[in-house]
């Protein structure tokens, strides 16, 4: 005896949970977004994270010591406030991180959905 006929094998990764359904439908369309963003763009990774990051973490670490600078009153840049803007700067380091992640996990959500897709 044959079993149940089999179902779409990327059926189970387009289930939603959520009551809304535009919420689900908002949620696929980033995982696929953000799947080919970073499939098709590996570049761009390295030129915005590796180039840029330093020098946009550089240019926030400026910021935030002449914010402490302003804070204290005081009449120059010191060591002190550099190292406050630095150590204020890395904060965004983990962050950044934890924003990648969760877009890579929403665009690993899609992948066998999208090879289905792309064979046929």
């Amino acid at each position: 005896m044959m079993g149940p006929p089999e179902r779409h094998p990327a059926r189970h990764l387009y289930k939603c949970r959520a009551k809304r359904p535009a919420r689900c439908r908002r949620l696929k369309q980033f995982g696929q977004v953000a799947g080919r963003i970073f499939v098709e763009n590996p570049v761009s990774l390295y030129v915005m994270g590796a180039s840029m990051g330093t020098y946009l973490t550089g240019k926030l670490s400026e910021f935030l010591a002449t914010r402490a600078m302003v804070e204290a009153g005081a009449p120059a840049m010191t060591e002190a406030f550099c190292a406050v803007g630095l150590h204020d700067a890395m904060y965004v380091i983990p962050a950044l991180a934890f924003v990648c992640a969760l877009v890579l996990f929403a665009a690993s959500r899609t992948v066998s959905a999208d090879m289905v897709v792309k064979r046929a």
